[in-house]
């Protein structure tokens, strides 16, 4: 999954469409991002209006101690979370989430983590796709 989502990354940084097997046409559809440094258990992404059976793409970063999971919502549908990546000094950890097909009109992306966590960081990512979407295999780094 690692790889689609540098690919995806990619076409962020470089623009156009790009061909996965797996999806088909891959186009980037907007990109939004929210922070906070103060402690909390949520924080909220809006978004302009998702399309239908879009795929979304959240890349999840907090800091503090082990033992707290985030998990990720439009609302409607949980996202499925790829393996969280921790920091070797146990204090900073990354987790990208994804929707493969998502609901029409949502305006909101939340992350809601089991503890509270400080310096909070959630960036989503809207492609459309053609073709079937499946993800069966994450890449380990």
């Amino acid at each position: 999954m690692m790889r689609y989502l540098r690919q995806l990354v990619a076409i962020v940084l470089f623009g156009g469409a790009l061909t996965i097997p797996a999806f088909g046409t891959i186009a980037y559809v907007q990109k939004a991002s929210a922070s906070a440094d103060a402690s909390g258990t949520s924080l909220a992404v809006t978004v302009s209006s998702t399309g239908a059976a879009a795929l979304i793409v959240a890349m999840v970063k907090w800091e503090g101690a082990n033992g707290s999971a985030p998990s990720v919502s439009d609302g409607t549908t949980s996202f499925t979370a790829a393996t969280l990546k921790d920091h070797t000094n146990g204090d900073l950890h990354v987790q990208f989430f994804y929707l493969l097909s998502s609901n029409s009109g949502k305006t909101s992306i939340t992350t809601t983590w089991s503890l509270a966590r400080v310096y909070r960081r959630v960036h989503v990512y809207e492609f459309s796709y053609t073709g079937t979407a499946s993800l069966d295999v994450e890449k380990q780094n």
